[in-house]
């Protein structure tokens, strides 16, 4: 469980992508004791297991985790342009009890990818508007139903809350502290996020659905 603030930025080191081993080398400043071999660190908001560690020769903590299939195919692994060496990434270790949550409950679960459509730089903000799936298979009208104006939702790992919902895109703000602190200042139109929406919305439409279908 995450909370979507990022503590660190990593740096893609090395990536595998050999049949269906693929192994992502990322090196941080994250403490040695919170990468060892078994820990859970959302990476761009993927919740990715260590499964080696290293310290790099500059010093700083190296750490191996690995992508399954399904992990590829739901994610922006299905992008290797964005996951290839020298490219930043979000890093947020997973939370300890008594842990302050100062964004909201993160899985490390992403739904879908979505991509930038517009990004607009204002006085004090960036602006990014991002296009839902347009497909109409399930996943996509889940999205679109709990995604909501001031809602929470996770993009690349990183808490934000949804200024606008006009379908097919929602619009988040970038304060000057968050572009600072993670990547998606960095990002351009085109480019894709990992998206994941609110937990409690989750379960919500998902009852709502069943309620619905109920005989």
């Amino acid at each position: 469980m995450f909370s979507g603030i990022i503590t660190h930025q990593g740096e893609v080191a090395a990536i595998q992508t050999n049949h269906e081993d693929w192994r992502i080398t990322i090196e941080t400043s994250l403490p040695p004791s919170r990468c060892t071999p078994g820990a859970s660190i959302a990476c761009n908001g993927i919740c990715l297991t260590v499964v080696q560690y290293e310290q790099s020769p500059h010093g700083k903590s190296r750490f191996v985790v690995q992508a399954g299939s399904t992990t590829r195919e739901r994610t922006t692994f299905s992008y290797l342009s964005q996951w290839s060496v020298g490219r930043g990434v979000n890093l947020e270790s997973s939370l300890r009890l008594g842990d302050p949550l100062d964004g909201h409950l993160v899985t490390g679960h992403v739904d879908a990818c979505v991509s930038i459509a517009r990004r607009i730089e204002r006085e004090n903000e960036i602006g990014l508007d991002f296009l839902f799936p347009l497909s109409e298979d399930k996943t996509a009208r889940q999205l679109r139903a709990c995604c909501a104006v001031r809602g929470s939702i996770a993009l690349d790992g990183v808490s934000l809350t949804i200024s606008a919902c006009d379908d097919p895109t929602f619009s988040v703000a970038i304060i000057p502290y968050t572009a600072e602190h993670t990547t998606l200042a960095s990002l351009g139109e085109g480019e894709r996020v990992n998206l994941e929406i609110d937990i409690l919305a989750r379960y919500v439409a998902h009852r709502l659905e069943t309620l619905e279908n109920k005989p």
